[in-house]
């Protein structure tokens, strides 16, 4: 599969990666969406090498960090690229997110700035 072909996928494809296993059977995905959805669950936990999902530290240098308020987990994103780490640095995950994911995840205070994140805590003193 070349770049393209997985850059062509759509938008649904991340966030039903990231969905229940309950959530998924309701779904109105098409089969390939669903195969190709396995294949890259497949690929990610084989540590397929052939995975283009980004540089993990051009990801960090020039992306915008945040952080997950659910999980407290680092977030950086650079374009349609996210890299996401635990804070003592342990990788978590990475993948390709559609710019309409980001901003939802952003307007809904899912993902804040590290600014962000400070005011919120030291308010809640």
């Amino acid at each position: 599969m070349d770049k393209d072909e997985v850059n062509s996928s759509s938008d649904d494809m991340v966030t039903k990666q990231t969905e229940s296993p309950s959530a998924e059977s309701t779904s109105s995905a098409t089969p390939q969406q669903k195969e190709h959805g396995e294949q890259r669950a497949r690929e990610a936990r084989a540590g397929d090498s052939h995975r283009n999902v980004g540089d993990v530290n051009r990801i960090k240098r020039e992306g915008k960090k945040y952080v997950d308020i659910e999980t407290g987990h680092n977030v950086w994103v650079r374009g349609n690229d996210v890299y996401i780490e635990a804070e003592a640095g342990t990788p978590i995950s990475r993948f390709h997110n559609p710019r309409r994911n980001t901003q939802d995840r952003i307007r809904k205070g899912r993902w804040v700035t590290t600014s962000q994140e400070s005011s919120n805590s030291s308010s809640d003193s």
